[in-house]
């Protein structure tokens, strides 16, 4: 598994399964296709010391 931060996925590609995506690295520039057979999408949040999501005031 990697972890690609500052990453946004701008397609997801396959006939009848997930193949690959396609990406952008933010701080580059750089688009790329990826080989993947799953994905898991984070979104980012700020998280407490105990790893809980903080609440917004």
């Amino acid at each position: 598994m990697r972890v690609l931060l500052r990453t946004e996925v701008t397609e997801a590609l396959g006939d009848k399964a997930l193949e690959a995506v396609t990406v952008v690295d933010h701080r580059t520039g750089e688009h790329r296709d990826l080989a993947v057979r799953a994905l898991f999408v984070f979104t980012a949040r700020t998280l407490t010391p105990s790893g809980c999501p903080a609440r917004s005031p």
